[in-house]
């Protein structure tokens, strides 16, 4: 061609390419483009490469579902998700802000314990020095101050110094939250500041409520408060389901001109029956006090049912437990206003002593505490499950050993039996799960022996409160293996010192039999 003005260029799709994208494209580009991507999406997708290349991502606080797949509904959000998480790394190695706002979202996803908790008020664990009963005088009033004498109390625990001169001072009321061994004089603690405030009350109204695990525990604690409150106007109600709702309402209330009004001023309760009470229409506007003891155990319904029931402005939580909730969520949920925590730490207690014995086959655990059990032994011994607490008692009784089991299988009035022949000492040793064993209270236990390992800290912790209580001298022994290694880590962690014991060979030969032998026995 010439260099003329006409010269037509020729046509040349590379140049089109290269040309840049303008706005206004043509139709025929357009569908061009359009047929190009769908051929992409047709075509077929290697096997290797039908799942995604992982991401170097941290793990999320939040489990992953299992069976998420299996769910057809939730392919979609699945597919987003993995999305996200790759254009969010995209975005994150291309702009360096996004790694401030990924790490605000894994400050608000990962739970942590709230503010009030980093900061406790230790409580003294000593008990070798316990002053004298005197000491509170100031603080109670006469009356009270004799029924404490006339219960035979004559020293203040490190708790009771601690929370009671706490709860009566002057001021606007603040909740609190005490951990605190088992056996260290909590309910003491509690009922003394309630009596006190509530004993020149005008008229009967429910203003206080003490919610515990069981029904054998929430007697022990009404029977405490029934000698607490004598020479008081004062009442109380015990709530464990042993009566109907109908005779319930007719001790909580008395009708006078069609009108109800309160009877009693402090009910003790378990959660299930309140938990009926309050869908009966209990009335506890006027409640002024909230006592939750073995606050960690104690979630339900029944929590959030009450908060409904009451006025918040004039109510004080006081929570108590030996141990405190693992879980920041529960303990947020508690809603508590202005709280402050008291606690004595994971310390072991001055008198209890830890020891471990180590067992080769399982056939030898009965005959180790056939001979850990003398006439004068007061044995506590725990074991996972009801059937094993049933098999353990066949198996002990056989071999001449004075025990009981009281498993959740049992009439109440059967565990009742077994409880009073331990307290008289005509058994030597009761069997029983962590779930029984909450509602006991054993001064006499003098040994406690986990027939199977705890399964958690908080679940020794428990145990082993069971003895050496209020200073006094106990013992408590495990049973175990070497494959039970995360149960020498977790006393580790509870900073309690143990001894490892060992059975001697002339011990398991005095009671080796072979195993037909011992079960006709």
């Amino acid at each position: 061609m010439g260099d003329g003005l006409f010269d037509i260029p020729r046509f040349e799709p590379e140049r089109i390419e290269k040309l840049p994208e303008k706005k206004s494209k043509s139709s025929f580009l357009q569908k061009a483009k359009e047929r190009a991507a769908k051929r992409k999406l047709q075509e077929p997708v290697p096997e290797t490469k039908s799942e995604p290349k992982p991401v170097n991502r941290e793990p999320k606080s939040e489990p992953v579902d299992q069976f998420a797949e299996a769910d057809p509904a939730n392919d979609a959000f699945e597919n987003d998700s993995v999305k996200t998480e790759i254009m969010e790394e995209e975005e994150k190695s291309d702009f360096k802000i996004f790694d401030n706002i990924q790490a605000q979202k894994k400050k608000r996803i990962a739970a942590s314990f709230p503010r009030w908790c980093e900061k406790p008020e230790v409580i003294d664990g000593d008990f070798t020095n316990l002053p004298p009963l005197e000491e509170l005088h100031e603080f109670l009033d006469d009356t009270i101050y004799k029924n404490l004498e006339a219960m035979n109390f004559t020293s203040v625990f490190p708790v009771q110094r601690a929370i009671i001169p706490e709860l009566l001072r002057r001021g606007p009321p603040r909740d609190l939250a005490v951990q605190a061994p088992t056996g260290s004089g909590k309910t003491i603690t509690f009922l003394v500041p309630i009596v006190q405030k509530l004993m020149h009350r005008a008229i009967p109204s429910i203003r206080a409520l003490i919610v515990l695990p069981t029904r054998e525990l929430a007697k022990q604690v009404n029977d405490v408060l029934l000698e607490l409150i004598k020479g008081t106007k004062l009442a109380s109600h015990l709530l464990v389901g042993a009566t109907t709702l109908d005779q319930d309402c007719n001790k909580l209330t008395q009708t006078i001109g069609g009108e109800k009004y309160a009877t009693c001023d402090i009910i003790v309760a378990t959660p299930g029956r309140l938990m009926d009470h309050l869908e009966n229409g209990l009335d506890l506007s006027r409640l002024r006090f909230l006592v939750v003891d073995e606050a960690d155990r104690m979630r339900g319904a029944w929590l959030e049912k009450l908060e409904q029931k009451t006025n918040r402005a004039l109510l004080q939580k006081l929570l108590f437990s030996a141990t405190l909730a693992s879980d920041p969520q529960f303990l947020s949920s508690l809603k508590l206003r202005f709280p402050k925590l008291y606690t004595s730490g994971w310390t072991q207690p001055a008198g209890l002593t830890e020891e471990m014995i180590r067992y080769g086959r399982l056939d030898e655990k009965p005959r180790i505490i056939r001979s850990l059990i003398k006439d004068d032994t007061r044995a506590l011994i725990f074991v996972n499950s009801n059937e094993s607490a049933v098999a353990l008692d066949d198996l002990l009784k056989k071999s001449g050993v004075r025990c009981e089991s009281i498993a959740k299988t049992l009439e109440n009035w059967q565990r009742k039996n077994a409880i009073k022949k331990f307290k008289k000492g005509k058994i030597s040793a009761i069997i029983c799960t962590d779930v029984v064993a909450r509602g006991l209270d054993l001064d006499c236990c003098n040994i406690v022996i986990n027939y199977d390992v705890a399964l958690s800290a908080a679940t020794h912790v428990h145990r082993s409160g069971r003895t050496a209580r209020a200073g006094s001298a106990g013992v408590c022994i495990t049973l175990c293996q070497l494959k039970h290694k995360p149960y020498f880590f977790m006393m580790k962690e509870l900073g309690r010192k143990y001894i490892q014991r060992s059975i001697s060979k002339l011990e398991i030969k005095e009671e080796s039999r072979t195993k037909q032998e011992f079960m006709e026995k």
